[in-house]
C-alpha cells in the first residue's frame, strides 16, 4: 500500500481511538502500553525492525507521539477554559 493509504488508516482506526482516550488513559499506568502500540504501528508502517528508533519515523510520517498528543490536549484545554483558572501570581516578601 502506498504510505498515505497506511496514514490514512492509521488516522482512521487508531488515532481515532488513542485521541478519543487520551483523558482517560494518558495518566494512567496503560499509557506506556499505548505509546509502545503506536510505535509498533509506525514501524510495521515503515517496515522497519522492532528495535529501530521512532523518533524520525513520527517526523517523517508527521505524526504527534502520544505523549505529546496528551500535553497538546492539556494545553488547549487551558486556553478554551481560562476562566476557570486563576492566574493571580501573589509577590512573596
Amino acid at each position: 500500500m502506498s504510505l498515505n493509504t497506511l496514514k490514512t488508516i492509521y488516522f482512521s482506526y487508531f488515532n481515532a481511538i488513542m485521541s478519543y482516550g487520551i483523558p482517560f488513559w494518558s495518566n494512567s499506568p496503560h499509557a506506556i502500553k499505548i505509546f509502545r502500540l503506536q510505535k509498533r504501528i509506525l514501524r510495521i508502517m515503515m517496515g522497519c525492525k522492532n528495535r529501530v528508533s521512532c523518533r524520525n519515523l513520527f517526523r517523517r510520517l508527521e505524526i504527534i507521539p502520544f505523549i505529546s498528543q496528551y500535553i497538546l490536549l492539556l494545553m488547549l484545554f487551558v486556553v478554551k477554559n481560562k476562566n476557570l483558572f486563576n492566574f493571580e501570581f501573589r509577590e512573596s516578601h
